[in-house]
């Protein structure tokens, strides 16, 4: 372990005194399976509205993104904001300002208000500030912090993180590209109870592609919760069947070391038609950042384990279709994943109901979709069928929980002028709650519609219109019929 921490520190001096490029905000979505099944905030409703904003994710990503040409004589975007309310007493705010300064580059603030209940509130603050430490020497600051209460709970929990980005560095023969390490310190404080719990944590990670002449690897460490763990994926030559980055992983922590094998093949077999196949291993920390994005009220303890993915075999076929003046066929996708993860986050009950606590076990998946696309227009229509089997393999291949075997939806939105309308349905069936009980079937449709003016935007939606009981975890309180209401703003 003290090594593994010099080794970190040693690549952070060596990153402090170079030169680095100024590089856009980028998102990095993680593996883990604690991911939200249906629609729980409101969506935007024009995929072109949001171009250029980085939105936190009570806005969901679009389905399409349509072919814009940037106006090069527009003003200079200097800051973005967004308030939404909702009736179920919850408020999500967004700020994120960009000065002109050299030394200042973004200050973003994203918070999160939900109290479904008088004694089970949660409250989330997120703060990014991002800079130049240095000349030419960007930096990213982040400031974490969750307040959450139920009945016999209390917790908070605190992140402070710097980290550092670079395409790429030259130590005499070592080159090192696409340059990711942070440092940090975490904190976590809760009550159950009369149990208390106080502990620090240092959380470290470094990740990039180092070559050293003919010799080319990707190297990633990670600390967290005291749980370090290492993938190491040096490229091998020999390059079967026309795949590109054939490389051997090795997984390990201080529990498993596993091997496994990176491939990325795509090929064109018509016009616009594509396939593709890939295997993708990953070690991934599942932080409690991330975590209590969907269910804040989980206890958390030193049985936190990283996440490794030896098998994560994906094969898809795309068609991409011409725009056509009538409606038609925009795109086709055929998918399959197949994934094998070891210790992955699954909720479980905890001696304290209402609590959820995590249970990390090995979860075998093997996930189906078809998604259609339809165009005319204004107007957007988007059709996603998705099978998935999802068992825990470390528990004699129960059933995973909260994942349903059949999903069904359907996404239409239209635009005219300045007005956007939406219209969502979404269907689930053959779920499991964590002890093993059927869930009812969800069928959760959303209407919405926003109004846009200059650089400001109002929108409203009704969610959930059928009043489908839906869980995450269903000692937590249910999201039932809900009201949206929103305003953006451009400055």
């Amino acid at each position: 372990m003290r090594s593994a921490i010099f080794l970190i520190l040693s690549l952070w001096a060596c990153v402090l005194y170079s030169q680095v490029q100024n590089l856009p905000d980028i998102k990095v979505s993680g593996q883990s399976e604690l991911k939200p099944m249906l629609f729980k905030r409101a969506a935007v409703l024009n995929p072109l509205i949001s171009k250029g904003d980085s939105l936190p994710s009570f806005v969901p990503n679009n389905n399409i993104d349509e072919e814009t040409n940037d106006d090069k004589s527009s003003p200079k975007v200097t800051g973005f904001a967004q308030l939404e309310i909702n009736a179920a007493f919850g408020v999500n705010s967004f700020v994120s300002l960009f000065p002109d300064n050299s030394n200042l580059h973004s200050v973003s603030h994203l918070m999160r208000f939900e109290a479904p209940r008088t004694n089970t509130i949660s409250i989330q603050n997120h703060l990014n500030i991002g800079g130049e430490l240095l000349p030419s020497f960007p930096v990213g600051f982040k400031l974490d912090h969750a307040s959450i209460k139920s009945e016999n709970f209390k917790a908070n929990h605190f992140l402070t993180k710097l980290a550092h980005h670079r395409a790429n560095l030259v130590l005499g023969d070592v080159s090192l590209f696409d340059l990711h390490a942070h440092i940090g310190l975490a904190n976590l404080r809760q009550t159950v109870r009369s149990d208390d719990y106080d502990k620090d944590f240092l959380d470290l990670s470094y990740s990039s592609r180092i070559q050293i002449g003919s010799f080319d690897s990707r190297i990633k460490f990670i600390t967290h919760s005291e749980n370090p763990g290492i993938q190491i994926a040096p490229k091998l030559k020999w390059e079967p069947f026309v795949a590109e980055d054939v490389r051997i992983h090795l997984l390990a922590d201080e529990y498993r070391v596993i091997p496994s094998l990176e491939f990325k093949y795509r090929t064109p077999t018509i016009e616009k038609a594509y396939i593709s196949i890939s295997n993708s291993p990953l070690l991934s920390s599942d932080d409690f950042t991330s975590i209590l994005e969907n269910s804040p009220w989980i206890r958390f303890d030193d049985n936190h384990k990283l996440e490794k993915t030896p098998l994560n075999l994906t094969a898809s076929v795309e068609y991409w279709y011409n725009k056509q003046p009538e409606f038609s066929l925009r795109s086709l996708k055929i998918s399959n994943n197949s994934k094998y993860s070891i210790h992955s986050p699954v909720l479980t009950g905890s001696n304290v109901y209402g609590v959820a606590a995590l249970n990390y076990c090995d979860v075998a998946s093997n996930t189906s979709s078809v998604e259609a696309s339809f165009l005319m227009n204004n107007f957007l229509l988007t059709q996603n069928l998705e099978l998935d089997f999802s068992y825990i393999a470390s528990e004699s291949m129960r059933r995973a929980p909260y994942r349903p075997i059949l999903g069904m939806s359907t996404r239409a939105s239209y635009t005219q002028k300045a007005w956007s309308y939406l219209l969502e349905v979404s269907q689930q069936y053959f779920k499991k709650d964590h002890l093993g009980y059927n869930q009812p079937e969800a069928v959760i449709g959303n209407i919405g519609i926003e109004y846009r003016k200059d650089n400001s935007l109002i929108y409203a939606q009704l969610s959930n219109i059928f009043n489908h009981r839906q869980w995450y975890f269903s000692e937590h309180p249910s999201k039932k019929r809900n009201i949206y209401l929103g305003l953006k703003l451009r400055f």
